[in-house]
């Protein structure tokens, strides 16, 4: 069984963009948060 981090590290190679996305627009969001 692989761990969980290696499995999400695993994803977000495989879809970098969105990851980029989703922490561009929580960085944006955060100081109205």
């Amino acid at each position: 069984m692989e761990r969980p981090l290696f499995i999400w590290l695993k994803v977000a190679k495989e879809n970098i963009f969105l990851v980029i996305a989703v922490i561009t627009l929580m960085a944006f969001l955060y100081p109205f948060g």
